[in-house]
C-alpha cells in the first residue's frame, strides 16, 4: 500500500507542476508523458538505473503537424517517441522536460540545448517499430544484479542464463532471450536490428552479454505489477 501511495503522490506532483505547460497536448500525449516521467522517478528511487545512463522510451501517436508530408499511421496520425534528455538525473525527469523525437530521431520538442543519448534511438526505435503495440514501451536499465548476470559465462564460454531455481525467476520461464555478441555502444541501426532479431514472440526480457537488461512492455505500469495476468504485458531485460 505504501508503494501504491508513493506512485499516486509522484504522479500527482508531476501533473500539478506541468498543467499549464501541458494544456496544448492531446490527452493521450499528456497521460503518456506523466506515466513515463513517473517510471523514471520510481526506477531511480528503487535503484534500478545507473546514474544518468540508460533510457526509458514510449512510442505515441500524435496529430500530423501542419505542412508535414509524413505518412499517416493506422490511427490517421504520426508516430513520435518520448525519451529523457542525456545528462539529466532520472529523479529530475518530468512530463514537461521529456524530449519528443520523430521517426528519424530528430527532436520535435524539447528544451534548448538538451539532446537524447544516441544509443537510445538506435536500440529503441528498432524495437518499437518491429513489435508495434507489444513494444509500445521499452525500458533499458543497468541495475547491478542483472548487469552482473550479463557478465557471467558458463564453462563453455556462453552467456550464463538466468537459472530457473526460484519462483521469481520462473515468472520468466521460456520468455527470456540472450544476445551473446556485444559490439560496444549501439550507434547504428544495424545493431538495433540484431537485438530485434534475437527477440521471439513470447519474449518478455532480453539479456545482452557484457551490457545490460532490456525490457519491452505494452504499458508503463507493467513493471510495477509483476504478478499481473495482463496478456498484453511484455518485458525485455
Amino acid at each position: 500500500m505504501a508503494g501504491y501511495t508513493l506512485c499516486i503522490r509522484h504522479r500527482q506532483y508531476i501533473k500539478t507542476r506541468s498543467v499549464a505547460e501541458m494544456k496544448r497536448k492531446t490527452p493521450s500525449e499528456y497521460s503518456a508523458r506523466c506515466d513515463l516521467a513517473l517510471a523514471y522517478r520510481l526506477l531511480d528511487k528503487y535503484g534500478l538505473n545507473e546514474g544518468i545512463d540508460n533510457h526509458l522510451t514510449m512510442r505515441i501517436s500524435v496529430p500530423r503537424p501542419a505542412g508535414s508530408s509524413e505518412e499517416l499511421n493506422e490511427n490517421g496520425e504520426v508516430y513520435r517517441y518520448l525519451v529523457n534528455a542525456y545528462g539529466m538525473k532520472w529523479s529530475q525527469v518530468s512530463a514537461t522536460n521529456l524530449l519528443l523525437l520523430d521517426e528519424g530521431g530528430l527532436i520535435c520538442e524539447g528544451n534548448e540545448g538538451l539532446e537524447p543519448d544516441p544509443t537510445a534511438f538506435c536500440i529503441h526505435s528498432a524495437i518499437h517499430k518491429a513489435k508495434g503495440e507489444e513494444g509500445k514501451v521499452v525500458f533499458h536499465t543497468h541495475q547491478t544484479a542483472v548487469a552482473t548476470l550479463c557478465c557471467l559465462e558458463t564453462d563453455e564460454g556462453r552467456l550464463q542464463p538466468l537459472l530457473m531455481c526460484h519462483q521469481n525467476s520462473l515468472r520468466y520461464y521460456g520468455q527470456i532471450s540472450y544476445l551473446e555478441e556485444f559490439n560496444g555502444l549501439v550507434l547504428d541501426a544495424n545493431e538495433g536490428e540484431k537485438i530485434v532479431s534475437s527477440l521471439g514472440d513470447k519474449v518478455r526480457a532480453s539479456l545482452i552479454s557484457f551490457s545490460s537488461p532490456l525490457h519491452k512492455k505494452f504499458t508503463v505500469g507493467v513493471p510495477f505489477l509483476p504478478r499481473s495476468n495482463n496478456k498484453n504485458s511484455h518485458f525485455f531485460l
